[in-house]
């Protein structure tokens, strides 16, 4: 498992995202650059448990145009209970949580 506060999201990309409210959870698919081979994404979930709200807005088309160089700019993440935000080229992901993991 990777640590929130160990991981850039700069230049990942979204991969997909599952709403499951009546287990009040939110699992973000991403691509990202992680560990020793830098120029080779790994597909990782950012899973939110304990969602008390989930907002998603985002341009598909942006998100389609900048697929291949990254369509995250970059994430502030709550490391425990809080409200994480991640940023899109052009949109954004907020989800108020009890907690994160990385898988």
């Amino acid at each position: 498992m990777i640590a929130a506060q160990g991981l850039e999201l700069h230049d990942a990309q979204l991969t997909g995202v599952e709403v499951r409210p009546t287990a009040r959870e939110v699992a973000v698919s991403v691509r990202a650059f992680v560990g020793v081979s830098p120029n080779t994404r790994t597909k990782l979930t950012l899973l939110f448990k304990g969602v008390k709200q989930f907002t998603q807005n985002m341009d598909f088309l942006a998100m389609e145009d900048h697929s291949s160089a990254g369509n995250i700019n970059y994430w502030s993440p709550a490391l425990q209970a809080g409200t994480t935000y991640i940023y899109l080229v052009d949109g954004v992901i907020v989800v108020e949580h009890e907690s994160i993991a990385i898988t």
